[in-house]
């Protein structure tokens, strides 16, 4: 139902990225979440310290957010998406440098 994708596996910091997510569902773009969020934090960061952003639907099911990794470092990335009764929250990781 849900792929993330233009993550790119290297940036640099204090540079704006683009994370966005493609939902759908059985082929069909998915334009009515209930709610796209993206969970970010760094490698070594409690649970508590976890930045979670609400994305903004844009078109063809796209869900994007701006933002910007203010330090290096190793940083994992959840996106959580709950749409038509159904909640999936893949995990990708991207280097800062």
């Amino acid at each position: 139902m849900y792929n993330l994708k233009q993550i790119p596996e290297i940036v640099k910091a204090n540079e704006v990225i683009e994370l966005i997510a493609t939902v759908s569902q059985r082929n069909e773009k998915v334009d009515d979440a209930d709610k796209v969020e993206f969970e970010i934090w760094k490698e070594g960061q409690e649970e508590s310290q976890h930045e979670k952003i609400e994305a903004n639907y844009q078109q063809d099911g796209l869900y994007v957010i701006s933002y910007i990794f203010e330090e290096p470092g190793k940083y994992f990335i959840y996106s959580h998406t709950t749409a038509r009764s159904y909640h999936s929250m893949p995990k990708n990781e991207i280097l800062v440098k």
